[in-house]
């Protein structure tokens, strides 16, 4: 509620604001809160429509090859082409067969579906969702008809007499377009690569299990003048963040400064504007540093990888034993 409120503040007064959230199951929370907060202020306003969109189920790809979890009627969203299916289409099951799927186009067109294509969708449950103007969308594939690309956000300027979505570039929503949801949260996946003024990140229970280092770093780095964190419990915030690590060189960096992000994190706001500036300037910084170990470390897997692929530790035995046989080969010549 907090966050929603902040959200609703910054949004009143015209301030470019990125709220991220790492686990869907928040973020429809949270946009729950942020709507009625906005529709109190007037913010979101208007009529108010019903269109059918999509609620991803988050499955692994071995998820989507356990044909028996899937439903008739639920959504395939495909982010990449594949046979008879274009990047950005929706496709509803209609048969769940033995070793596949049958689904349906909107044109009525059934599709079969196998594991070769378990890589270019997504799996969701169809939602109805209420937009009006004021509202900010979130599209979920590329909609090549208006230039938008996955994990883009629109915010709709009007909603026409036709009942046609206008959004503030002057495109109108395609219909039959489902890819989208509200966007007025984003996960840190897809907030990378942003840059806005404020960035408010909100880490509730569900949240906690996805916590780590990497993650913390995207999600507190996405401002260019101030960051809010909400967060449901801190201590277990910290504990993640300072105990799960996914590299050896995130766990050295933690070993040495570790100490001064949690002194940071845990800071009452500073009522001097120099104070919180020069806190915000440290705490950039120290998460900057947590970017660049996480690099490096990249790098040294991806390196060790290719290496263990190629076999490159048994080399000098290789070369040992060749270079005996060359020589034993040598003395039977002699």
């Amino acid at each position: 509620k907090a966050a929603a409120k902040r959200y609703a503040d910054n949004v009143e007064a015209g301030r470019e604001t990125l709220v991220v959230i790492p686990t869907w199951n928040e973020i429809d929370d949270f946009n729950q809160d942020a709507r009625a907060e906005l529709k109190r202020r007037g913010l979101i306003h208007g009529e108010e429509i019903e269109i059918e969109g999509s609620a991803s189920l988050s499955w692994t790809e071995v998820e989507k090859t356990h044909w028996q979890d899937y439903e008739r009627g639920h959504v395939l969203n495909f982010h990449k082409r594949i046979s008879k299916v274009e990047s950005g289409e929706s496709l509803t099951v209609t048969e769940i067969l033995p070793n596949g799927l049958e689904c349906a186009k909107q044109d009525g067109t059934i599709v079969r579906i196998t594991k070769k294509q378990r890589g270019a969708f997504d799996v969701a449950e169809s939602q109805h969702l209420s937009v009006a103007a004021g509202d900010e969308l979130l599209f979920r594939a590329n909609c090549p008809e208006i230039g938008v690309s996955n994990g883009q956000r629109r915010k709709v300027k009007a909603i026409s007499e036709s009942g046609e979505i206008e959004l503030t570039t002057g495109n109108v929503l395609p219909k039959g377009f489902t890819q989208v949801c509200h966007g007025h949260a984003v996960t840190s996946h897809k907030s990378q690569g942003a840059s806005v003024d404020e960035s408010i990140l909100v880490v509730g229970p569900h949240s906690l299990s996805a916590a780590n280092l990497r993650q913390f770093y995207v999600s507190n780095t996405r401002f260019k003048q101030d960051h809010r964190l909400f967060v449901h419990n801190l201590n277990a915030l910290l504990g993640k963040v300072m105990t799960k690590s996914e590299r050896p060189l995130a766990r050295e960096f933690l070993a040495e400064m570790g100490k001064e992000l949690e002194t940071l994190l845990e800071a009452k706001p500073f009522h001097d504007p120099q104070e919180a500036k020069q806190r915000s300037k440290r705490l950039n910084k120290l998460l900057a540093e947590v970017g660049r170990y996480e690099k490096r470390a990249d790098w040294r897997a991806t390196r060790s990888a290719l290496f263990n692929k190629l076999g490159v530790h048994q080399w000098p035995d290789k070369i040992s034993k060749r270079w005996k046989d060359l020589r034993r080969q040598r003395a039977r010549e002699v």
